[in-house]
């Protein structure tokens, strides 16, 4: 038996289930796009590979954590996918790298003003750099264009500070 060194990225569709709610059959497309078309392509050019789907989720191995930004990196610059971009955001905002994540959210909030979790993702990076009121305005916007979205919980906590 072989041993390896990899590195492992859990990843997801930022609103996901509230755009199947609106859309089922639109989001299905979108997320089978995101795979075929960006995802699948990405990974496998920086020598990963989907070891695991789950519905909007996926498991992803490389050998380094290195071709996981790279992977990440080449994703996010799909400027005209802002489900791309917040998901990368999410997920270096949740790495707690806010001032790489940040700009990711602004580009995302550029390209769909509407995308809930783009400005719930701002209010996060905000907040962990330390620009309170940016967070507050930016959470204000996220539950005004969805007071049910999924990261309603931490954008009152944010407003409530």
């Amino acid at each position: 038996m072989t041993r390896r060194l990899a590195a492992v990225l859990a990843a997801d569709v930022v609103g996901y289930s509230a755009n199947m709610e609106k859309d089922e059959q639109a989001t299905l497309a979108a997320l089978r796009h995101l795979r075929q078309e960006i995802l699948e392509p990405v990974i496998s050019e920086h020598g990963g590979r989907i070891i695991k789907s789950m519905g909007d989720g996926w498991l992803i191995e490389h050998s380094s954590a290195q071709a996981i930004v790279a992977s990440d990196a080449a994703v996010a610059a799909d400027e005209r996918d802002a489900y791309a971009l917040a998901t990368a955001s999410q997920a270096k905002a949740q790495a707690g790298l806010s001032e790489d994540a940040l700009p990711l959210a602004q580009r995302a909030i550029r390209n769909n003003p509407y995308l809930p979790p783009g400005h719930a993702i701002a209010s996060l990076c905000y907040f962990q750099l330390g620009r309170y009121e940016e967070a507050k305005e930016a959470g204000d916007q996220a539950l005004e264009l969805n007071p049910n979205d999924p990261f309603r919980s931490m954008v009152r906590t944010i407003r409530g500070m």
